[in-house]
């Protein structure tokens, strides 16, 4: 016959895989004069108290116990968690009890209310007067002595300031001294919840106490942490849902720990995924915050996956080998994916990067082969190594200026690359960077870059120019190994007037190699574009190359490749109901685009026209009202 133990454990394994997962309740007890809380208080020898609206000191230093007189004293309490930390779930219910000790004055009864401070002001510590520690004090205006401020007001007496202004809890309590009254508080499970993750990591905010009732004239007397005697009964007791791991209906395999989500792993039926916004666990919906490390692995099955808004973070090697996914939906609120995160997802092609995500780490998009596309925010500071090494779709490439470094072959092999803009902040190009683009013909290196290293575009067969903005860099051996042997044309340096240590007709680097060169004269955008595609630097821009009505004006404003017949490619207006619209491209560098109206091709005007923009993309939307039989627009570019 099975013992008890196993007969209970058979019930509980039962319950778990049934249809719900019952309610299921713990406590644990949180007690004062121990080194697990501190009560604060103001003045600094017997008792204390914290003066609303008080200017002067602007300090909170107190010993032993808490004074509560009149209205406008007020304490701080709390209870360090820390140790609670990952051992639940959610909190169903929160309860504080206090130790009246002495009770003076023309009080019979009073009101003991609770708030929550708020995190802005969670960096309160110990102190005394003259900023020496003292177990039992607390200073509640500076975080460390007279070096950080209370982000609140004098006094802790402004609501939704200092503290929230939405009440915690409160107890009635009678001229019983010695009395130990509780309270229940008041919320939700998620804001329960929410109030003990707050109080168990390093900057716990803690509760504002302070008497109710307006109008008394007398005080209250509560033990702190430095009651002598020890036996003070302040305590914090938390009914709470012990953490969790589970399966939801879609297969997905999770965590619930600290009222919080992590998805962990995955056994559904794959297909077009939508992770949900919140899991339900012992009955409390808990926010989806994070996808844990190889969550998703090598899911051959998942062909498109949307994460939620409020998940924070997507962790290593998440989604790596998930061959069949074309696409993910990151939110915003994602501040951090991991290394290898979509290594080998060889069939993504639209996946976005967060406005908030600071490193592109090592190995991210390694072998994203089909990806087309990748918009790199402002917010990105550095590209780890290989980032972006294999991704042989994507066609063009914009570091942004806040990028301060790139790692070695975060490019390399990006081999239907044409367009790279380097950030203007990258001091160094490291080994392998852009090696084997075999598409790109031209790179412009930004004046900041001081070192070039190894191999850096080795092997990019058509790059046939190389414009240096600033002085010329030191350079490793082969940087340009390669270049522009299957392009038919001799690969050249241009540099600006004035950069030292460039010379012409040739240049010989600092690794003893040498390359034809070009002095381009003062720097100019369009001298730049006209040699990445080949054209001379001085090439007039009322040129047309291609005999198709486009002159290279044209085509530098509207962002095409001259060397292409791009007529088809020009703006046409588009009538739609009682207005006729022109979008077109408006961020070249140096031009001025102006959009007309006429009703007979002889007289232009700017009259009635309304320009929209600038989208995603730097086009720009012309519009204008269609009040005859006859109305034309027109886009003038000058430069």
């Amino acid at each position: 016959m099975p013992s008890l133990k196993t007969y209970l454990q058979a019930i509980a394994i039962f319950v778990l895989l049934g249809a719900s997962l019952p309610a299921r309740a713990d406590t644990v007890v949180y007690r004062q004069g121990a080194s697990n809380a501190f009560v604060s208080n103001y003045s600094g020898t017997a008792d204390g108290f914290i003066v609303s609206g008080s200017t002067s000191g602007n300090l909170n230093y107190g010993k032993y116990g808490m004074r509560l007189a009149f209205s406008t004293q007020k304490g701080l309490l709390r209870f360090d968690l820390s140790s609670f930390a990952g051992k639940y779930s959610s909190v169903t219910s929160i309860s504080l009890q206090l130790s009246i000790t002495q009770i003076y004055g023309n009080v019979t009864s009073g009101t003991i209310n609770a708030y929550a401070i708020l995190p802005a002001n969670a960096g309160w510590a110990q102190g005394t007067a003259n900023g020496a520690v003292q177990a039992g004090s607390a200073c509640w205006n500076y975080a460390k002595y007279n070096t950080q401020a209370w982000a609140g007001s004098p006094g802790l007496g402004t609501p939704d300031v200092d503290y929230n202004s939405t009440l915690l809890g409160s107890f009635a309590y009678s001229t019983t001294q010695g009395s130990d009254p509780a309270m229940a508080f008041n919320g939700s499970s998620a804001y329960l919840t929410s109030l003990v993750s707050s109080w168990t990591n390093s900057t716990n905010p803690g509760i504002l106490i302070e008497e109710g009732n307006p109008a008394r004239d007398g005080a209250t007397y509560i033990w702190g942490t430095g009651d002598p005697t020890g036996t003070s009964n302040e305590q914090l007791t938390i009914t709470y849902n012990p953490a969790y791991s589970g399966t939801d209906a879609n297969g997905l395999n999770y965590t619930a720990v600290n009222g919080q989500i992590t998805i962990t792993g995955y056994s559904g039926s794959g297909g077009a995924l939508i992770i949900p916004s919140s899991i339900s666990v012992y009955g409390v919906d808990l926010p989806v915050t994070s996808i844990g490390s190889l969550a998703f692995s090598y899911c051959r099955s998942l062909t498109s996956v949307t994460v939620p808004a409020g998940v924070t973070s997507i962790g290593d090697r998440a989604f790596i080998g998930c061959s069949n996914l074309t696409s993910v939906t990151v939110p915003n609120t994602v501040t951090s994916i991991g290394s290898y995160v979509f290594y080998s997802c060889g069939n993504l092609i639209d996946v976005t990067i967060p406005n908030g995500v600071t490193t592109i780490p090592d190995y991210a998009f390694t072998g994203c082969i089909s990806l087309p596309r990748v918009t790199i925010p402002n917010s990105v500071t550095s590209i780890g190594n290989y980032a972006f090494g294999g991704c042989r779709g994507m066609a063009r490439v914009t570091i942004p200026n806040s990028v301060t470094s790139i790692g070695t072959y975060a490019f390399d092999s990006c081999s239907s690359l044409t367009g790279l803009t380097i950030s203007g902040n990258i001091t160094t190009i490291p080994e392998d960077a852009f090696s084997n683009c075999t598409s790109l013909t031209s790179v412009t290196i930004p004046s900041n870059v001081t070192s070039i290293n190894a191999y850096a575009f080795y092997d990019c067969f058509n790059l046939t120019s190389a414009v240096f903005l600033g002085n010329a860099p030191t350079m490793g051996s082969s940087v340009f190994l390669g270049a522009g042997i299957t392009s038919g044309r001799t690969f050249k340096v241009y540099y600006l007037n004035g950069a030292s240590k460039f010379t012409s007709p040739t240049w010989t680097d600092s690794a003893n190699e040498t390359f034809p060169s070009v002095n381009i004269g003062a720097y100019s955008p369009v001298s730049t574009w006209l040699v990445s595609y080949g054209f001379a630097y001085n090439t007039p821009l009322t040129t047309v190359p291609n005999n198709d009505g486009v002159p290279l004006l044209m085509d530098y404003a509207l962002n095409l490749d001259p060397t292409k017949t791009q007529g088809a490619s020009m703006p046409k207006p588009v009538v739609s109901g009682n207005q006729m619209s022109l979008t077109y491209y408006g961020g070249s560098t140096g031009v001025t685009y102006t959009v007309q109206a006429s009703t007979d091709l002889q007289s232009w005007s700017t009259s009635g026209v309304t320009v929209s923009g600038p989208d995603a993309n730097s086009n720009y939307t012309a519009t204008i009202p269609i009040s005859g039989t006859k109305e034309f627009m027109r886009l003038k570019v000058t430069y």
